[in-house]
C-alpha cells in the first residue's frame, strides 16, 4: 500500500481496511489504528521512525493518556515467549493497545490470541504498570504475568508478526529490546522494578 507525501495523506490499516485517514482535532478518539506497516510505492517499508512520528502526532493531538497490555508467558520449561514484529526490529513481548471500552485483561487476552495463537486458561497476574514515555508521550504499559495458558496451533508469519518462539531467560536472541532484558531480571532474578519501560 503506497504512503502519502506527508502527515495529512498517511495510509494506516483501520480494522484491515486500508484507508486515507487525515489527522485531525476532529477525528473521533474511538478510530483504533490496528495495523502500523507503512510502505513507499516501490513495496519497501518505511523507516518505523516516520510511522512512529505520526503516530505521536495524532495521539498527542486526540488523546490525554494511553495504554497498552503486554503479555510475559512462562512455559513450564521456565521459557518466555517473544514475538518480532514486522513494523519495528527487535523481539518483544506479546501485546498491544487497550481500546475504547474494552478491559485490560480482555484486550492482553485478544492481543495475545491474535499475535501468538495463546489462549488464557486462568487470571494472569499484574506484575506492574510502566511508563512508556520515551517512546509516546502518556503512554502506559501493564506487564501481566501469564502462567495458565494454551496454544493450540502456533499461527504462521502473517503482515504483522515475522516470527515467534519460547526462549530461556539467559539466551534471549540477539535484538531483544531492552525493555524486554530489563522485564526478565525484574521477574526472574530480583532487580528492583523500574517505572519506565
Amino acid at each position: 500500500m503506497g504512503g502519502g507525501g506527508g502527515f495529512g495523506d498517511a495510509v494506516y490499516y483501520h480494522a484491515g481496511t486500508p484507508r486515507r485517514l487525515p489527522f485531525s482535532r476532529n477525528r473521533p478518539k474511538r478510530t483504533v489504528w490496528r495495523r502500523l506497516r507503512l510502505e513507499d510505492h516501490d513495496g519497501s517499508m518505511r523507516s518505523d521512525r516516520i510511522v512512529t512520528r505520526t503516530l505521536q502526532r495524532y495521539w498527542r493531538m486526540t488523546r490525554g493518556l494511553t495504554l497498552g497490555a503486554q503479555g510475559l508467558v512462562i512455559d513450564a520449561e521456565r521459557r518466555v515467549l517473544l514475538v518480532r514484529h514486522t513494523y519495528r526490529p527487535g523481539w518483544h513481548f506479546p501485546g498491544g493497545g487497550v481500546e475504547k471500552g474494552e478491559r485490560i485483561t480482555v484486550a492482553l487476552a485478544r492481543e495475545l490470541q491474535e499475535e501468538a495463537g495463546i489462549l488464557i486458561d486462568g487470571p494472569p497476574d499484574l506484575f506492574g504498570l510502566y511508563a512508556n514515555f520515551r517512546h509516546f508521550p502518556s503512554d502506559h504499559i501493564a506487564l501481566f504475568i501469564v502462567r495458565a495458558w494454551r496454544q493450540p496451533e502456533v499461527p504462521p508469519p502473517n503482515r504483522e508478526i515475522a516470527e515467534q518462539g519460547f526462549f530461556a531467560v539467559d539466551a534471549l536472541p540477539p535484538g531483544s529490546h531492552s525493555s524486554v532484558t530489563a522485564r526478565i531480571a525484574e521477574v526472574f532474578h530480583g532487580r528492583p522494578r523500574d517505572d519506565l519501560w
